[in-house]
């Protein structure tokens, strides 16, 4: 009897020990005055994209668009092209095959009001 009760004193100091200790805040500042995360900033205005084409009351985009507005067309196949000719990604139908996590598929063109 005396074993298990000294044995379960050794668990529990042995627990309490491993346990840090709260930090203290710097001197002259209390724990209200600690220094938050940063906040990021939104932005609420949107952000013309390479692949779109925007109107008075419509944005025009696609795979057709990219095509129309790029010098070399033949680029977009390329997979070495520069970072200028945009990403295959721009295109695809945000939506996903929630079984697969695949796409569901291209947008050739496109009218957003």
């Amino acid at each position: 009897m005396k074993a298990i009760l000294v044995s379960m004193s050794l668990l529990a100091v042995a627990t309490l020990s491993g346990q840090a200790a709260a930090p203290k805040p710097a001197a002259g500042t209390s724990a209200t005055q600690r220094s938050a995360p940063p906040i990021p900033e939104v932005s609420l205005e949107k952000k013309e994209r390479p692949f779109e084409i925007k109107g008075n009351r419509f944005t025009f985009s696609g795979a057709a668009v990219q095509l129309a507005k790029k010098d070399n067309p033949l680029q977009l196949l390329n997979p070495f092209a520069p970072a200028e000719y945009g990403s295959g990604r721009d295109n695809l139908v945000a939506e996903r095959d929630p079984v697969t996590g695949r796409p569901a598929g291209l947008k050739f063109f496109s009218i957003q009001f």
